[in-house]
């Protein structure tokens, strides 16, 4: 797959690791059923679904309408779980791009179900979507939230990720121990990062203290990592702090205002020396 996609090749992908074979408008029913929407009642409604399908029949306006909202990626992810066969997922995966040597199956159906809405959102057709099934899994993979996966940023086209994930979210430390929070930062988008910074919304509540609250993330283009480094203060209460940060363009924007998790980490502190002398 391309960093774009169009419903046509979508649907061939995932129509062919399913466990038995299915017609094109038996499969594009099904889906929209599954996404609930319930305007495709019938087989006599195939003939329309088989083109929305192949790309020669757009995903109108009206239709989109018809789509519950919040979209139901859950829901079609299930029906997905259910009629894949385990047996071609890592052939599915590859053709998403998506190297892992062990997929979670629920989390690609998941990342299959929000490429879906996707293409619904741009009405089908040979109207191209962002291909985000291999950023969606790596997200949903690291324990993010369902509904975070298709969340809008600010500027069309933006998305980033932590590609250090879990491995820089959470740290066990003592009283006053310092150590560095280092974000890599990927450039998951289409849009150049110019005079962005990372600004802390967490200063008065977290106890913990950092060097700074406010700091300059390198200008970075689509596809390149960008480094930030703070120095934490774990500070003598003991608790679990979370610490979080939004990510704002030149103009104070908040460029992903539904990822509020995206840039957090958190800090459990603890009295160490009292644990080694009740030891």
């Amino acid at each position: 797959m391309s960093d774009v996609i169009v419903i046509k090749a979508y649907s061939d992908t995932v129509k062919k690791s399913f466990g038995s074979s299915m017609s094109q408008g038996r499969f594009m029913r099904e889906v929209f059923k599954a996404s609930g929407y319930d305007r495709f009642p019938s087989s006599s409604d195939e003939d329309y679904a088989k083109k929305i399908c192949n790309g020669s029949k757009p995903i109108t306006d009206d239709m989109i309408a018809g789509f519950p909202k919040p979209y139901w990626i859950e829901e079609l992810a299930d029906y997905f779980v259910k009629h894949i066969d385990k047996k071609k997922v890592p052939t599915l995966a590859n053709a998403f791009k998506i190297a892992d040597k062990s997929i979670d199956i629920d989390c690609i159906c998941k990342a299959l179900a929000a490429q879906f809405f996707g293409l619904v959102e741009v009405g089908g057709a040979d109207h191209t979507a962002d291909d985000i099934v291999a950023s969606s899994y790596r997200k949903l993979r690291d324990g993010a939230d369902i509904k975070t996966v298709i969340a809008a940023p600010y500027h069309s086209g933006d998305r980033a990720w932590i590609v250090n994930g879990q491995r820089s979210r959470h740290y066990n430390r003592g009283f006053y121990e310092k150590f560095d929070h280092v974000w890599l930062i990927r450039n998951d988008g289409k849009v150049p990062w110019r005079d962005r910074r990372l600004v802390c919304l967490t200063k008065e509540s977290q106890s913990i203290k950092t060097n700074v609250y406010e700091i300059d993330v390198p200008d970075t283009d689509p596809g390149e990592t960008a480094e930030v480094i703070i120095q934490v203060d774990a500070r003598g209460n003991e608790n679990t702090f979370t610490s979080t940060w939004k990510m704002e363009d030149s103009s104070g924007n908040d460029c992903f205002p539904s990822e509020k998790w995206l840039f957090e980490f958190t800090v459990t502190v603890a009295n160490k020396s009292r644990e080694s002398m009740e030891a």
